[in-house]
């Protein structure tokens, strides 16, 4: 999670057509989120969230069905990793 920052998610600021929103799903707190958060809504009008990695799955599922423009970026820590092997 501590790898998630605004400079790690600049390739959705290329993705065409522009997107609206962005799901992030993480089973852990990302630092900063608030901060990352508000940068993506100031400098690319772009709703972020936090999220499980299901319910960001979810919901990325839900919207693009709908159409919208709208991406998730999933991030695995080594624990999540280790629970799907099992």
């Amino acid at each position: 999670a501590e790898d998630v920052t605004f400079e790690s998610l600049s390739p959705v600021f290329v993705y065409r057509p522009k997107l609206k929103y962005l799901f992030i799903g993480c089973n852990t707190p990302i630092p900063n989120f608030g901060d990352i958060k508000s940068r993506l809504k100031r400098d690319a009008n772009i709703v972020a969230e936090q999220l499980t990695i299901h319910n960001a799955m979810g919901t990325f599922n839900i919207l693009n069905g709908e159409d919208r423009p709208v991406a998730a970026a999933l991030v695995l820590e080594q624990s999540d990793e280790m629970e799907s092997d099992e």
